[in-house]
């Protein structure tokens, strides 16, 4: 799924939303429709009535002007932020992985994981505080301030199932990196890796 002219044809764009929310359902994930141009969910209830169900996306994307939404929780999914690119990158080459799948918005680069099944070590769904983006995340080919996401070259939407499991060590060197405050060299490995999700909430 990638990036596609924007169609000045309303109803052209919304059939196209519809054919990739139908895509997305049949690939494991549960959606949420999102107010056109926006990231907020249009619908009360969303954490609770995010769906995959075929003729429930059809009456929410079929006549409606709405943006793509992937409630992660319900989907098993979880998004990492990076707003730069350099950071991202070095992100990326500690991970010995391409089975992500990456989103590129206007401002940053936000990599789909599994999210794990059980808990590590402690803490109680550390995965959750990791996302720092709520519990949905905008999604392609969705517009927001008239720029339209799409996945990165080589990184492709792929079955939720097959996304690689998500490991929160992984972001402890770069957070130790560029905060060195606060970390300490005999600070526990479930200690740092709350440390990780503090900073990334900020």
């Amino acid at each position: 799924m990638g990036c596609v002219e924007m169609s000045h044809n309303r109803s052209a764009m919304q059939e196209y939303l519809l054919d990739a929310a139908l895509q997305y359902a049949e690939l494991g994930y549960c959606l949420v429709p999102l107010i056109g141009n926006t990231e907020k969910p249009a619908i009360k209830n969303w954490t609770q009535e995010a769906s995959n169900d075929l003729r429930q996306l059809k009456k929410w994307f079929l006549n409606n002007n709405y943006n793509i939404g992937i409630a992660m929780r319900k989907s098993g999914i979880v998004a990492v932020d990076f707003n730069n690119k350099k950071t991202a990158r070095e992100f990326y080459s500690r991970l010995g992985t391409n089975n992500i799948s990456i989103v590129v918005t206007r401002k940053s680069f936000k990599f789909w994981f599994r999210a794990p099944e059980n808990e590590m070590g402690n803490t109680s769904n550390i995965f959750s505080d990791i996302r720092r983006l709520g519990d949905h995340v905008v999604a392609p080919p969705s517009i927001v301030r008239r720029f339209q996401y799409f996945f990165a070259e080589g990184f492709p939407l792929r079955k939720s199932g097959d996304l690689e499991v998500f490991n929160p060590a992984c972001l402890h060197p770069i957070v130790q990196k560029n905060c060195p405050k606060n970390f300490s060299s005999d600070m526990s490995e479930h200690d740092a890796l709350r440390k990780v999700c503090d900073v990334l909430n900020r």
